[in-house]
């Protein structure tokens, strides 16, 4: 693999590392890179993942100074989420390489869509609520089988609980997320289906990001940032798109 492969992975992991740190959806633009240096659809989405983990993972090490209560709080629900993205990565293995490449750009623009619903009505579900952790259970199986846009499924999730704000969302989101790459990564390793130096690069680009902005996430404008990431989004699909008619 020559270099400059690298290095544009570098650079679209240190961006959707930012972003994914205070609204999520940035994997959308990382997907499709990962794609452009000759990667399969499948080999693609498991070091998308395990490469974009830690963009999250390290996006809560600020929480954890300022927010462990909160962060408590949530600990059995990323658990919940955790077991649904180990289920869903399981089943990305078993599903047949042709049908994913097929609808593999229902799923970005899917995600992409999703960030363009409005936040809900908020409704007094808190942590551990049937509801709340049978829809995280609901997205990590989503995260574990394709993993972009996981961000904004989350975020749709917490924000329907009437005592988090946006900013509180954003921090519950990086645990959840954080919780399903991590034990969807240990799997996708262990069954020896990732791109190992792609994946390092994104990890590392993508963690740098994610600690930057989990730092500055009281000061982020989550506005600015889910616009850019929905014209990533159609761009994305597009060019997917275009990938499986030729």
């Amino acid at each position: 693999m020559e270099l400059h492969a690298l290095g544009i992975i570098a650079i679209a992991g240190l961006i959707a590392g930012l972003i994914n740190g205070v609204v999520g959806g940035a994997s959308l633009m990382t997907y499709p890179v990962l794609i452009a240096t000759g990667l399969s659809p499948v080999n693609a989405v498991v070091t998308n993942i395990i490469g974009m983990g830690g963009g999250n993972l390290f996006a809560v090490l600020p929480a954890l100074r300022t927010r462990r209560p909160l962060l408590r709080a949530w600990l059995g629900s990323a658990g919940i989420t955790a077991i649904g993205a180990l289920m869903g990565a399981v089943l990305l293995l078993v599903s047949p390489e042709r049908f994913f490449a097929a609808i593999v750009p229902v799923l970005v623009a899917f995600a992409t869509i999703t960030m363009l619903v409005p936040r809900p009505v908020l409704q007094p579900h808190g942590p551990g609520h049937p509801h709340t952790n049978l829809r995280l259970w609901s997205s990590g199986v989503y995260s574990g089988y394709f993993g972009s846009g996981m961000g904004v499924i989350s975020i749709a999730v917490l924000s329907r609980d009437g005592r988090l704000d946006m900013r509180e969302v954003a921090v519950v989101k990086n645990l959840v997320i954080a919780a399903a790459n991590t034990v969807a990564s240990v799997f996708f390793l262990w069954t020896g289906h990732a791109d190992l130096p792609r994946a390092i690069v994104l990890f590392a680009s993508s963690a740098l990001g994610g600690y930057l902005s989990g730092s500055a996430i009281d000061r982020s404008n989550p506005d600015l940032l889910r616009w850019l990431v929905v014209a990533i989004g159609l761009g994305s699909t597009t060019y997917l798109t275009l990938r499986v008619l030729h």
